[in-house]
């Protein structure tokens, strides 16, 4: 079988630094991407998650909302986990905005909610920095 690669769909230090443990762990391949015409280059069969850094900086020169939307496109029901600095709530209501606008319906939930919820409903999990360095989470 083959390894799963999570698209590392807006890179940044915090998702490389932070997450790339996590995801090896997960028994996946971190696939960073260093333009946003890159997403098409996977298949929806090789890609097992997709995590897009909400963060001012990144190699690709467009907002999260753009990556978010090229990614959905290809990869409308594949995991999506945006990782960010800011607080899930203020997230929360930009991503549903951008969603409402594309016409999505997913659901935005915490990684806390996810953990309590499930992922059944295949949502979009808000990850902080802090879920990952925190070593009571």
């Amino acid at each position: 079988m083959d390894t799963k690669k999570v698209l590392l769909a807006r890179p940044s230090i915090f998702i490389v630094k932070h997450m790339q443990r996590l995801i090896t762990d997960a028994a996946c391949e971190p696939a960073p991407i260093s333009n946003i015409s890159e997403i098409h280059v996977y298949s929806k069969r090789e890609v097992g998650a997709v995590v897009i850094s909400t963060g001012v900086t990144s190699v690709i020169k467009q907002s999260f909302q753009e990556v978010l939307e090229e990614v959905l496109k290809d990869f409308p029901n594949v995991p999506i986990y945006l990782a960010t600095l800011i607080s899930s709530e203020n997230l929360k209501k930009s991503v549903a905005n951008t969603l409402q606008l594309l016409g999505v319906n997913r659901e935005l939930y915490s990684i806390e909610e996810a953990v309590q919820k499930g992922f059944d409903q295949n949502p979009i999990v808000i990850i902080r920095k802090d879920d990952l360095t925190d070593s009571n989470k």
